[in-house]
């Protein structure tokens, strides 16, 4: 695996850890005794980030089953966070598509979705409600592919494609009585690129039938194996529904904000 393919896979993730308008930054560093350094250093490591992951998981098999098929319903997603905008733009082009929300076409070709309608049908697909006002969504000015204005999601007609995804999960942990912390492995298939080099339509799911070390090597360029992520599921009016998906494992603290 490149570098480049390596990267490809937190994309999207990225935090600033230094945030300054000067043009040069210096660091001292204390090299006296880099061994003990590196020691103390280690020994303040924790394996996990949170107190969740690694814990014995004791689960009812149908509560766990139920977890399960609640974030199958978004197979095909990576990333589900409601409080980053450009995030939630993708999620109400999947609430659309998933309830076949009706629309209009504008003077200029956008299809045109009844704000109210979308933010109903948001909350009853992730329990939680569309904060529009606080989303800063792009205007119709901007020409991006989704936007908001006066009420209404105006969205361009294309087309998208995305790698498929073959999901294992790991483990379901509890978090509190309606919270839980779900961990899996993702392995992600560009079928359509591979079957353009075969001059034939090459589908992932025939591929994923297969043992993937038996794939051939021109196709194994063309999959991301095994991407760790994670999920918080939380029960809302006794429904699970699915309030984080991402590759960062979040902290003890941010689990708690569920």
């Amino acid at each position: 695996m490149t570098f480049e393919e390596e990267f490809a896979r937190y994309d999207g993730e990225e935090h600033p850890i230094l945030i300054s308008n000067s043009a040069e930054k210096n660091y001292g560093f204390d090299a006296s005794s880099p061994a003990t350094i590196v020691g103390k250093t280690l020994a303040t490591l924790s394996p996990s980030v949170n107190n969740i992951v690694g814990k014995e998981a004791l689960l009812e098999k149908d509560k766990k089953k139920e977890i399960v098929e609640a974030l199958d319903e978004f197979s095909s997603m990576r990333r589900i966070n409601h409080h980053d905008p450009q995030i939630v733009l993708s999620l109400v082009l999947d609430v659309i598509q998933k309830y076949d929300i009706d629309h209009v076409y504008s003077d200029t070709g956008e299809m045109v979705f009844d704000g109210a309608i979308v933010q109903a049908k948001y909350k009853e697909a992730f329990g939680v409600e569309l904060a529009i006002d606080s989303m800063n969504f792009p205007s119709r000015d901007s020409q991006d592919i989704v936007t908001y204005e006066l009420g209404k999601f105006y969205i361009y007609p294309t087309g998208f494609y995305f790698d498929s995804i073959h999901r294992n999960y790991q483990d379901v942990y509890k978090v509190s009585n309606d919270v839980y912390y779900v961990t899996f492995l993702d392995s992600e298939f560009n079928s359509l690129e591979y079957s353009l080099t075969k001059d034939v339509m090459v589908t992932s799911e025939e591929m994923f039938k297969k043992d993937i070390a038996s794939w051939p090597m021109d196709a194994r360029v063309w999959l991301k194996l095994d991407i760790q992520r994670y999920a918080v599921v939380k029960y809302v009016d006794g429904e699970p529904k699915v309030h984080y998906m991402g590759v960062q494992n979040l902290t003890d603290n941010q689990l708690q904000t569920f």
